[in-house]
């Protein structure tokens, strides 16, 4: 089964719905909370949505808003970090001491 474009039926036990979650990709069997996995890329969390609803007889579900959180895994900047140093290059003062 290839991934629905959108979640316009609404989920039931069994399907399977692929998703980004902070900043990872889960494919999630609804009603199971044992099957839900993490992953990285976008098609392999796909990959594997489809052949769990395949084995499973079930639909596969890619929202169609499936960018809608991107907070990316902890431990990756995403923008400038503070300056710490002066126009001359010098350490701020530390107010904690």
């Amino acid at each position: 089964m290839s991934p629905t474009p959108d979640d316009s039926e609404a989920l039931q036990d069994g399907d399977v719905e692929t998703l980004s979650e902070r900043g990872y990709w889960v494919t999630r069997v609804v009603g199971d909370p044992s099957h839900e996995l993490s992953f990285s890329d976008y098609d392999e969390a796909v990959t594997m949505g489809r052949a769990l609803a395949e084995a499973a007889g079930s639909r596969h579900i890619v929202p169609a808003d499936r960018f809608h959180n991107p907070v990316p895994p902890p431990g990756i900047a995403t923008g400038r970090m503070p300056a710490t140093t002066d126009g001359r290059g010098l350490p701020f003062d530390n107010p904690s001491g």
